[in-house]
């Protein structure tokens, strides 16, 4: 119980009402799971709100922004980490801004590089060897004994069929 007069502070209700309401191992639960939150295959926009909501269990973990946004980058995946590894950011805020901006361009280069790359029948490919036995009913070369193994281009059909087995 409190003095009649007493103003409770901010810190003092949150303490209360979490210790009323929310119990340890949950709190203990949650802050493992900040620890070792990552992007995975989540968009930067994605990973970021995840962190924001497990942030209220972090405590000490995030409580300054260099601390949230240097918890924030180990779990980027390797591509964006690489980006910003040298960006400096002042806030965290700005370091989710960057690295949405960056995953865009990563984003652009990847379609850019699918739309350039051929493909489809229109597209000459050499052709493939396969490595047969040189057996005896066709005459081997003259310089190649009997028995080796040689590559050997496929036969040309006309047809779709599968070559006939030599």
């Amino acid at each position: 119980m409190q003095p009649a007069r007493h103003i409770i502070t901010w810190e003092e209700f949150r303490t209360a009402f979490r210790a009323h309401h929310i119990p340890d191992g949950l709190i203990e639960r949650k802050l493992n799971e900040f620890l070792s939150l990552t992007q995975g295959t989540r968009t930067v926009l994605q990973y970021a709100q995840a962190f924001n909501h497990l942030c209220q269990y972090a405590g000490y973990h995030a409580d300054t922004e260099a601390k949230k946004c240097d918890r924030f980058r180990r779990g980027l995946n390797t591509k964006l980490k690489e980006r910003l590894n040298l960006v400096r950011a002042d806030t965290f805020n700005e370091l989710v801004n960057i690295a949405i901006t960056q995953e865009d361009c990563i984003t652009a280069h990847r379609a850019e590089k699918k739309r350039k790359t051929p493909t489809g029948p229109s597209s000459v490919q050499p052709p493939r060897y396969r490595i047969v036995k040189n057996a005896a009913p066709r005459a081997p070369p003259r310089n190649l004994p009997s028995g080796r193994w040689i590559a050997r281009p496929p036969p040309q059909t006309g047809s779709n069929r599968p070559p006939v087995p030599q």
